[in-house]
């Protein structure tokens, strides 16, 4: 079961590094090929997020930065919080 968790973390490890990639290939170069290539799998799970939060709270909507990313991050944590919590459970 030690072994899942480590592989469920290191994955989660993966997909952080990626959307940090991602959310800096978008804004120095947005229109490159690769930062293209991201963002079809990385506003795959985006768009959900930025929805829900657009639901949430309206007035995001009718500003100019995108907290989506943030907000994945902010679930990445905490789901390796939690693989991390159980890993040590015996």
């Amino acid at each position: 079961m030690n072994s899942l968790f480590s592989l469920v973390g290191w994955i989660l490890g993966i997909v952080e590094w990626v959307l940090i990639i991602y959310i800096v290939m978008k804004i120095f170069v947005p229109q490159n090929r690769y930062t293209l290539v991201a963002g079809k799998y990385v506003e795959i799970v985006l768009a959900p997020i930025r929805k829900t939060l657009f639901r949430l709270f309206p007035k995001l909507a009718s500003t100019k930065v995108d907290i989506s990313p943030i907000a994945l991050w902010l679930l990445i944590w905490l789901a390796q919080q939690l693989i991390w919590s159980l890993r040590r459970i015996p």
